[in-house]
């Protein structure tokens, strides 16, 4: 599986939160890893922008990924509420190029994220059903 760093800053706050809501709720301009793209068994990251919308509610966080790429599909994860480091993830299909054709897997991309004050910072962590990716 690969690590990738990602990015990101506030675009705006969330007005008057109170003393106890989790620092990751906002709305963030993010760079992340959008793909990858294998050739002679190299993967390479294809980087990818977007606003990242999380919101409380009830016992979840629910983050809303709209690509800056208008092409791709919007993404929604959870996450159990609490404060601290939290894990979303997100399934897709993958569309593969091979030498035998085009084929289909599922890809799972697991965000790992962090909020200090204004600041976002985490990994994603992107597997494809079926490869061995380093």
């Amino acid at each position: 599986m690969r690590s990738i760093l990602l990015l990101a800053t506030v675009l705006t706050a969330p007005a008057l939160l109170s003393a106890q809501a989790n620092p990751l709720v906002g709305r963030w301009a993010i760079e992340y890893p959008g793909g990858m793209q294998i050739e002679n068994g190299v993967p390479t990251p294809i980087a990818a922008t977007g606003v990242l919308t999380i919101t409380s509610e009830g016992d979840s966080l629910i983050a809303v990924l709209v690509p800056g790429d208008t092409s791709r599909p919007t993404v929604r994860m959870t996450a159990p509420a609490g404060n601290g480091t939290k894990t979303f993830v997100q399934r897709s299909e993958a569309t593969m190029e091979m030498g035998s054709g085009t084929e289909t897997r599922t890809a799972t991309s697991t965000w790992i994220l962090t909020a200090r004050g204004d600041t976002l910072s985490g990994t994603v962590e992107r597997a494809i059903e079926g490869l061995d990716l380093p």
